[in-house]
C-alpha cells in the first residue's frame, strides 16, 4: 500500500472553503499519529 497524504479543510474569513495539503514536515507525524490511534486520529484536526 502506498503513502496516504493527508489534507485538510480551511475556510477563510470570507467564507471560502480551500483545501490544502498539510506540509511534507507533518505527513510523517500524522502517519505515526494515525497508527498509534487508529479510531481518534482525525479528533485532532
Amino acid at each position: 500500500m502506498g503513502k496516504s497524504y493527508y489534507y485538510v479543510e480551511v475556510e477563510s474569513l470570507a467564507g471560502e472553503t480551500i483545501c490544502l495539503q498539510l506540509p511534507n514536515d507533518l505527513q510523517g507525524a500524522m502517519r505515526a499519529y494515525r497508527q498509534a490511534h487508529p479510531i481518534t486520529w482525525e479528533n485532532l484536526l
